[in-house]
């Protein structure tokens, strides 16, 4: 954090509590965020099976005699099939951006503090000045923050591929079971 704030401000209107709340409404709001995200990633699995089932029985029902009908479930049943693939990589993403986040330990995530042991993570909290508990926020939250628009990102991916392989499954379906 720099001793010169870039507004006209000069910063010293908030006090340090209310510096701390803002950090920590911040994190908050990007751990929703990051549930809100996993929500939606389960309700799509949810819905990519619902196709599954659907297509299951269209497939094993009654003779599909149009060729075209065919084809046009098998597209959608891949597309489907992909968007369930990207709602797994929003529920278990591989962070591209490792690189960017600062080295050494975190004393706010689980797997760091989780390779401590109880003593030791509580010696280190102890000797944490504020410049550094604002530092570990900062870093904890702009990790969070990347990890939220990892799976944002394969969210809309997935979205997008389900639409278009509904579209394709509901007019098989059509095509099937109108005959």
């Amino acid at each position: 954090m720099s001793d010169v704030c870039p507004t006209s401000l000069s910063g010293d209107d908030l006090t340090r509590e209310e510096r701390l709340l803002f950090l920590r409404h911040t994190y908050d709001g990007v751990d929703e965020q990051i549930r809100f995200a996993n929500s939606k990633a389960s309700y799509i699995l949810a819905t990519v099976g619902c196709v599954f089932v659907g297509c299951g029985a269209a497939l094993l029902g009654p003779e599909i005699k149009s060729e075209i009908a065919k084809a046009v479930l098998m597209v959608g049943l891949v597309l489907t099939s992909l968007s369930g693939a990207a709602a797994c990589v929003t529920v278990f993403p591989m962070m591209r951006r490792r690189a960017k986040q600062a080295p050494g330990r975190s004393l706010m995530f689980f797997g760091a503090i989780s390779a401590m042991d109880p003593r030791e993570y509580a010696e280190a909290v102890e000797c944490l000045t504020e410049p550094q508990i604002y530092d570990e926020m900062c870093q904890a939250i702009h990790a969070l923050s990347c990890l939220a628009k990892e799976k944002y990102h394969w969210i809309r991916i997935s979205t997008s591929v389900l639409a278009i392989g509904l579209v394709f499954s509901f007019a098989a379906f059509v095509v099937i079971f109108m005959r």
